[in-house]
């Protein structure tokens, strides 16, 4: 079916009611049943929900709600925060009979001009989700208000093309987004496969077999007893710390191995420059957490001291180590990134810590420090203040980690990038499918709002 389109209404044209919700004062932490509330957390990027981490408000307090009320046909946009504009449809395959809506999400209803799925569809495609943000206003947690009814404009079509088209996209949509679906668990699964390689990297299980082969490797013990006798050469306190686990519960390490702290193996812990920077590309380019991506530098969004520095302690050399130690979410402390390939003297922000490791092969330490038993140590160190996370180098030098000989940490680090190549490459396929049924969706929509479907 196809219908020439006959002209643009604002959003605004279409709605009868958009309300926002409301939760009890305190919030509904600790309540354990009753009435969903959803926020912008439960809306998926495929129009509909994710209820594995629901929230509740007492039957009592959404009885007593005017507005925020969820029914059949209702289209829920997110309208605060990192996912404002995010919008879902709830038909009949929503599971709850009673619902509510939290602050950070809007209700929206049409009129009878316009069908909500055909409407819902719209503001899901691309030029309808920049249309929304548009309106956004204020910081990354701004988000937008009413006066986006105005800014969004919506083709004008009749009701039985509207009809046909919600139909059409129902159908050719819902295998696009099984594609999708199957695609992210794949995702999944590769990114538990590469947490799998580091634990059994640290666990000694990668290299059984090595070390049945290489009996006469020097033992961890020996290099410990050399990297201390080098600290004291280069007049570097040994930092001992005391364990953060006890070691009894954590592993069976190889008889080669040892238990050791991170301040152990490493020269020292230098925080950032606190200089300000900006984008004036001239002077000296300094790290900042944005240029941490994947545990690598990202060279592409660099800023500048707004005054040279000649302080060899601010600059970064190959084979260091910078860790995130203050972030507004916990899970990113300790986020870090090895060093490689830097030419010229850049300095580094003072929101990361640079760590030097000693003799110790470095993308060792990088791959312990990107392990599940580091993280760990790392999300329970981490102290809150004013909604910011932080660890300091004190913790970091506690850290418990298992060492192996140097030879064996050599091929520790050859495995681990074997198998990681071969993960990326199914990685980067995996995107190239999934960018292609992106390119896809968005054809068909566009097609559909220019009445040629």
């Amino acid at each position: 079916m196809q219908n020439s389109q006959t002209g643009i209404k604002p959003l605004s044209y279409y709605v009868t009611d958009l309300q926002s919700g409301s939760r009890p004062k305190g919030g509904v932490r600790g309540i354990e049943t009753g009435i969903p509330s959803v926020g912008g957390e439960h809306l998926n990027s495929y129009g509909g929900f994710d209820f594995s981490s629901i929230r509740f408000v007492s039957p009592d307090f959404a009885d007593g709600m005017t507005k925020g009320k969820i029914t059949r046909n209702d289209i829920l946009i997110v309208k605060d925060g990192a996912t404002t504009g995010k919008v879902s449809f709830v038909d009949n395959s929503f599971p709850y009979n009673d619902a509510t809506i939290n602050e950070h999400v809007f209700i929206l209803r049409t009129n009878k001009k316009i069908i909500p799925k055909f409407l819902f569809w719209h503001l899901w495609c691309k030029n309808g989700q920049i249309e929304i943000l548009k309106n956004f206003q204020g910081s990354a947690q701004g988000g937008i208000n009413r006066s986006f009814l105005e800014g969004v404009n919506v083709p004008d079509l009749p009701i039985e093309y509207q009809e046909e088209v919600a139909k059409k996209l129902d159908s050719y949509l819902s295998q696009c987004w099984l594609d999708q679906t199957r695609l992210k668990k794949t995702r999944n699964l590769i990114s538990k496969f590469r947490q799998s390689i580091l634990s059994a990297a640290v666990a000694g299980k990668l290299t059984e077999e090595w070390r049945k082969k290489n009996p006469s490797v020097e033992t961890a013990s020996l290099l410990l007893k050399k990297i201390i006798a080098e600290k004291i050469k280069i007049k570097k306190k040994n930092k001992t710390q005391a364990n953060v686990f006890d070691t009894n519960h954590l592993l069976d390490l190889p008889l080669s191995w040892v238990f050791t702290t991170l301040g152990q193996v490493v020269i020292d812990f230098k925080y950032g420059t606190s200089e300000k920077s900006d984008y004036a590309f001239t002077g000296t380019p300094v790290l900042r957490i944005p240029n941490i991506v994947s545990g690598s530098l990202d060279l592409t969004d660099l800023k500048y001291l707004s005054t040279s520095t000649t302080n060899e302690d601010d600059f970064v050399r190959n084979r260091d180590i910078l860790i995130v130690r203050s972030n507004g979410s916990r899970d990113l402390v300790g986020k870090n990134a090895l060093v490689e390939n830097v030419k010229n003297n850049i300095a580094y922000a003072s929101y990361l810590i640079k760590i030097r490791p000693l003799i110790v092969n470095s993308t060792y330490i990088w791959i312990l420090l990107n392990s599940p038993l580091a993280k760990k140590q790392l999300f329970d160190q981490a102290k809150s203040a004013a909604g910011i996370n932080n660890i300091n180098t004190q913790e970091l030098s506690s850290l418990t980690i298992p060492l192996p000989p140097l030879e064996e940490q050599q091929e520790i680090v050859k495995r681990v990038k074997s198998m990681f190549d071969a993960a990326d490459l199914v990685d980067k396929q995996i995107e190239v499918a999934g960018n292609k049924s992106d390119k896809l969706t968005q054809s068909i929509l566009a097609k559909a709002f220019r009445g040629e479907l």
